[in-house]
């Protein structure tokens, strides 16, 4: 839940341009991740006759909006070659292909689910109104595990003085659990704090270790996540940063509360540098478990348990 209430899309989160650009998404998130090489059967209902083999390789995919893309090729003649582009919804997905090699133009539009066991299968129709079912013989998709993303301030207003004076941090990013691995990209903006070593720096990190995620209850108020990531404070590496946020808009939240929460903890090796929670900077802070939480003034933060 946002305390300012602003276009869901994660890109409209960010309030400034230092921030990191998180994809734009749906309300529906992406169970699976596509990345990776299939074998792929085609098999002709319609049109045609018979059973064509591929080789479908997602080379990027976006695990916040589930937009894929990539290449592939005809087996038994590579000179029949394409690009891909779709999107995982859930456990659904679409994605067309587009000839670039031999039959340079024809289209194939296909739509399909990705079964427990990561595997693909659906239907097809080509430009040319052939039809086909499809079902991967080789590859699968990776689950994605739970996820964090979004993005906010916490602003904390100083009687008397000037707005530039407030104390503010601004945040964003994702982070996700993929088949046991960890993956993601935050960035956490210090505009201005009580400690004024960290005015105008900024930590960010692609490399996230460790993250825990706690369901709705009556000790967690919401879904709840903290997550641990290595990276550069001002392009000096060797700080840690360990986030935690609840979730106000998670079902089955326990609490009428109506903001989101985060809390930042900085640190160099071992030691704390900084923290939200007991820098006397900002004193709106949440009780639930992952407690000294502060409420988001602007932002979202969506957290898809596992």
């Amino acid at each position: 839940m946002k305390k300012i209430i602003a276009n869901i899309t994660i890109f409209t989160l960010i309030l400034i341009s230092a921030l990191l650009a998180v994809p734009n998404t749906s309300n529906a998130v992406a169970n699976w991740d596509l990345t990776g090489t299939y074998g792929i059967d085609y098999v002709c209902t319609s049109g045609c006759s018979g059973t064509y083999s591929h080789t479908l390789i997602v080379t990027a995919m976006d695990l916040v909006s589930g937009d894929f893309s990539g290449n592939g090729f005809y087996n038994s003649n590579p000179g029949y070659t394409w690009t891909a582009a779709g999107n995982v919804n859930g456990s659904d997905f679409t994605m067309n292909l587009v000839y670039t090699g031999i039959n340079a133009g024809y289209t194939v539009d296909l739509v399909g689910t990705i079964a427990g066991d990561g595997s693909l299968s659906g239907t097809a129709v080509s430009s040319s109104g052939q039809t086909f079912t499809f079902s991967s013989a080789s590859g699968n998709a990776a689950m994605i595990e739970g996820m964090v993303y979004g993005g906010g301030q916490i602003i904390e207003q100083i009687v008397g003085e000037k707005r530039t004076d407030w104390n503010k941090i601004s945040f964003g990013g994702w982070a996700a659990k993929v088949n046991g691995s960890y993956v993601g990209e935050w960035e956490v903006n210090f505009h201005n704090v009580g400690n004024d070593n960290f005015d105008q720096s900024k930590f960010y990190s692609n490399d996230i270790r460790i993250i825990n995620f706690y369901l709705p209850s009556s000790d967690t108020c919401n879904a709840a996540v903290n997550f641990t990531a290595f990276g550069e404070w001002n392009g000096i590496p060797g700080y840690k940063m360990i986030f935690r946020a609840g979730d106000a808009d998670s079902p089955g939240h326990f609490t009428d509360s109506a903001f989101d929460t985060a809390r930042v903890e900085l640190y160099y090796g071992s030691t704390k540098e900084y923290d939200t929670s007991t820098s006397g900077d900002y004193l709106n802070q949440s009780t639930c478990v992952g407690g000294n939480r502060t409420g988001l003034d602007n932002g979202n933060l969506t957290i898809i348990n596992p």
